[in-house]
């Protein structure tokens, strides 16, 4: 056995850049994978995808950094000029799916980087050769490869972010071989990329001031990070519709500006203090350091590269937690930990060796190494978003369901019509000039309040999913600048409705100068067909109907609901479970609160219309179980990195079974 580890060693250590060409490639296509599979089922719906795939498109056209979701050029939000050198690629394929493919390749490539640093840190570590180190580059690469962080990103949302990843890597193996010309070229390419990849540049010239390398190296990133930051805050300033960057009001409890900031930071460093050191911060933390062993802490040194992007997250009114390890927001981070983490293998080995006095220092670089893998493999799996995506693909019957639904909304619109999309809809729906996110329209004002928000005048469709309506709820009266207009966004919803002309499951599409399609709204039934249910549920029905535009078959349930004056309907959920004879099982849930034309109030109540598609030929018979519900719920992250509403607690007021006739 132990020959055969020797010989397979051997191999390992002699085709160290294939194995690792060839990881890099299977982490590319099952992130991609990973990707296109949710795409497909309608799994992107933090706009973010959308936003740049209109961007995107547009450039391709001659209209430079245009989009519509937001009433400015995408300049305005940030200084992504690397946008010009992808766009030439997403010519080739203009689709979201291909920015998520472009998104997959930009993060596996930073594993050439690190195996390239850490062939140097450690052959310089053993006084020219690997020898017993031999191994460690490679596993350094594939543990970067396996970080959830990694994988997170990849399938949170598109950014142009992660794109810096490879060239700032580069410019670090430039500055550890004293490359200046390199260094230059790889600094600029990866500031173009975003405003705050500054702060990471900046921060290569504080290392070498730590590492004692020669006056160029200590000032020239400095001077390069601090005069591109400067730059690109004016280039934003430029095109943003109040002349500044509006991400500042995440630092507004420090200060209106930055010299108030630094001021009053200064003279309350307590009020500072606590903010930053809180629990979500903690978990922040431990959530960067566990897939890379903790090995940063015993070579602290590197981390200062995670000075800047620290101070910009930790100080923002939001503060870390969670979330920073699942998005994007991550990204400035991993190259100080993978090469604080390359500096603590140098320590690890000798407390090893110490520590379990069995082995040898060359043993104990080997176990080393595989509790460094071990530890990326459990980051992935309890951390990672793939096992999640992995479980829905295979067993969640109501992802697929949902996505049919979706799929048949976004058929009904045509392609160069001017359309109001709700959040899952939006990245579908990009690839044209006109687009409008629902939100907006709901809210009445552009992002954080800036101004109120008009709708634009031509718009042709409105494709509605009514679980956004729920989100709205959850995710608006929770956040300040949001929730004080909360109130009467479903009149302004309803105010660019033409009539429906079409409703699958909870996906509605809308069209001015249409008419309805019938029995889309209304109570659906006859008299014969009422039943009083409970003193909640007063008349309900549930019947097959064929579809009017797809032919296909659907179950339309339609409910009369008492409900007491003095209780307020916009708290209230009403959820439609529909069971056909063969087992399977569709669900559809909206705000009780006539928000949209499929619920309105009546005399003593209100009254809901749903319209379930079923996939194929119904069989006979089947059951509709309609339940009213009291929820709390909070909005964060699914485990497949979607956006989504979380129930902290359920109150089921009432519920009422019907037979389909």
């Amino acid at each position: 056995m132990q020959k055969l580890l020797r010989r397979l060693r051997g191999g390992l250590e002699l085709r160290q850049k294939t194995v690792l060409f060839a990881a890099m490639g299977l982490t590319a296509l099952v992130l991609a994978s990973a990707c296109f599979w949710k795409y497909a089922v309608f799994g992107y719906n933090a706009i973010d995808l959308a936003y740049f795939n209109q961007v995107f498109w547009n450039t391709v056209r001659g209209r430079f950094f245009a989009q519509s979701i937001h009433p400015h050029l995408s300049l305005g939000d940030h200084a992504e000029l690397a946008i010009l050198l992808l766009s030439p690629l997403y010519a080739l394929w203009q689709d979201p799916r291909m920015l998520l493919l472009l998104q997959a390749v930009a993060l596996v490539l930073p594993a050439y980087a690190i195996w390239r640093i850490a062939s140097l840190r450690f052959a310089k570590a053993e006084g020219g050769r690997l020898k017993a180190f031999a191994l460690a580059p490679l596993v350094f690469a594939i543990a970067y490869l396996l970080n959830p962080v990694v994988q997170n990103i990849a399938l949170f949302e598109f950014h142009i972010l992660p794109f810096a990843l490879a060239p700032l890597l580069m410019a670090v193996l430039a500055y550890e071989e004293g490359r200046k010309g390199r260094f230059l070229a790889w600094t600029a390419l990866a500031l173009l990329v975003r405003e705050d990849v500054a702060l990471a540049i900046v921060m290569i010239g504080a290392l070498a001031w730590i590492e004692r390398k020669p006056l160029w190296w200590r000032i020239a990133p400095a001077l390069l990070g601090a005069a591109w930051f400067a730059a690109a805050m004016r280039l934003i300033a430029h095109f943003s519709p109040d002349g500044g960057y509006k991400y500042r009001v995440y630092y507004a409890w420090l200060g209106a500006d930055p010299g108030a900031m630094l001021a009053n930071a200064v003279a309350h460093p307590l009020a500072v203090l606590a903010h930053i050191v809180t629990l979500p911060n903690l978990e922040m933390a431990l959530g960067f350091l566990m897939p890379v062993l903790f090995l940063p802490l015993l070579a602290p040194a590197r981390l200062i590269l995670a000075i800047g992007p620290l101070l910009q997250i930790v100080l923002g009114a939001p503060g870390g937690g969670e979330l920073i390890i699942d998005t994007h927001y991550a990204t400035l981070f991993l190259p100080a930990l993978l090469l604080a983490a390359i500096e603590g293998m140098a320590v690890l080995p000798s407390a090893v060796a110490k520590a379990v006095k069995l082995l040898n220092r060359g043993e104990a670089r080997r176990f080393a190494c595989v509790l460094l893998l071990l530890a990326a493999a459990y980051g992935a799996v309890t951390l990672g978003p793939l096992p999640s995506v992995l479980g829905r693909a295979m067993f969640d019957a109501s992802t697929a369901a949902r996505a049919s639904a979706a799929r048949a909304a976004v058929a009904a619109v045509p392609k160069d019509a001017s359309v109001a999309a709700g959040y899952a809809l939006l990245p579908a729906l990009s690839s044209r000039e006109r687009l409008t996110s629902l939100h907006y329209v709901f809210l009445g004002v552009t992002q954080f309040a800036e101004k109120p928000y008009v709708p634009p005048d031509d718009i042709e469709y409105a494709a509605l999913d009514a679980e956004d309506l729920l989100t709205y709820r959850t995710q608006f009266l929770a956040t300040a600048w949001a929730a004080p207009h909360y109130a009467g966004g479903g009149d302004r919803l309803r105010a660019i409705l033409g009539g429906n002309v079409l409703q699958r499951g909870p996906f509605a599409v809308y069209a001015r100068g249409s008419s309805p399609i019938q029995g889309a709204t209304g109570y659906a039934g006859d008299e014969d067909d009422h039943v009083l249910l409970s003193s909640y549920l007063a008349r309900a029905s549930a019947r097959y109907v064929t579809d009017p535009l797809s032919r296909s078959p659907a179950v339309v349930v339609s409910a009369r609901w008492q409900v007491d004056a003095a209780t307020d309907p916009d708290g209230l959920t009403v959820r439609a479970r529909l069971t056909l004879a063969d087992g399977r099982k569709i669900e559809v849930r909206q705000p009780l609160a006539p928000l949209t034309p499929f619920s309105a109030k009546i005399q003593g109540g209100y009254e809901t219309t749903f319209r379930l598609a079923v996939p194929d030929a119904p069989p006979a018979g089947g059951q509709v179980t309609l339940s009213l519900e009291k929820e709390e719920t909070a909005y964060e992250l699914d485990g497949i990195r979607s956006a989504s509403r979380v129930v902290t607690s359920k109150a089921t007021l009432d519920i009422g079974i019907l037979n389909i006739r």
